[in-house]
């Protein structure tokens, strides 16, 4: 398993927005991607314009499937380029899951 830690700066007033769409895209690649496990989408409370999404995917082969492939849900994706500014993206090897 690995977890992919993505960084996102998202405009004042759409934070809504984006993250209604970064939901939409997040369950379609979920429903479509062989791998993906699902995510989960942060707000900072020290700046509350800063997004973190961690998506957990069985192999860093499925993850980079999806990254070389078209958008399952395009509108949503562009909606969060559009509301957001990409910041960063970082891959982890999971090495202990505690959840029982």
């Amino acid at each position: 398993m690995i977890q992919v830690i993505y960084r996102w700066k998202v405009k004042a007033g759409q934070e809504d927005t984006f993250a209604r769409a970064w939901t939409r895209g997040t369950i379609k690649i979920r429903a479509t991607f062989k791998g993906a496990y699902g995510s989960v989408l942060l707000r900072s409370h020290k700046e509350p314009s800063e997004f973190v999404g961690i998506a957990t995917w069985e192999s860093l082969e499925d993850c980079r499937a999806f990254w070389a492939s078209e958008p399952p849900d395009p509108d949503a994706f562009r909606t969060v380029a559009a509301t957001g500014t990409f910041l960063s993206r970082e891959i982890f090897d999971e090495i202990r899951d505690l959840e029982l």
